[in-house]
């Protein structure tokens, strides 16, 4: 389920739709308007501390589409994944996950996931393993991801009776 981070990674922009500017889209490499590339341009030597990363353990950056906005109670119903390991190799995944709840529309207006788009879909339970994997060793990234992904994601694991293992990680929000 990982993929090349050529083209377009969808962080819970609805896959493509046009949401009104809910969700995160990313492309990969970073395409650049012709006034950014010219401010690059002129930033000269001090670019190169500021743009690049220089990292001693895997990074993975998230973010989770959900069934609301408790972390004790609600349930991811997307998750994108996208991990930098230090010698340079990315890896990517989105994966949707059957909540085995319903969406409310509230969230759905937020995301534009229905019930019927992830009706034959794994549950979390069934896909844990598997994610765990992903985040294997990495410190965690994404926005707002401290106060909520993060949170939630460590419960739906320790629901599971797996540890995301917190305690070992940074987080960068």
């Amino acid at each position: 389920e990982a993929s090349d981070l050529a083209g377009e990674v969808d962080f819970g922009a609805g896959k493509g739709r046009d949401l009104g500017g809910r969700g995160h889209r990313i492309s990969w490499p970073p395409v650049l308007s012709t006034a950014a590339s010219r401010n690059i341009e002129r930033a000269g030597d001090n670019l190169p501390g500021v743009m690049s990363l220089e990292l001693k353990r895997p990074l993975a950056f998230f973010d989770l589409e959900t069934t609301g906005t408790d972390p004790l109670r609600d349930k991811i119903v997307e998750i994108a994944v996208v991990r930098i390991d230090p010698g340079g190799g990315r890896e990517a995944a989105t994966r949707r996950l059957h909540p085995e709840r319903p969406i409310p529309a509230e969230a759905t207006a937020v995301h534009g996931i229905r019930d019927e788009d992830v009706a034959n879909a794994p549950t979390f339970r069934q896909s844990a393993r598997s994610l765990l994997d992903v985040f294997k060793d990495a410190d965690l990234a994404g926005f707002n991801v401290r106060r909520f992904d993060v949170p939630l994601l460590d419960r739906e694991f320790r629901d599971c009776a797996l540890d995301l293992a917190l305690s070992s990680r940074r987080i960068v929000d």
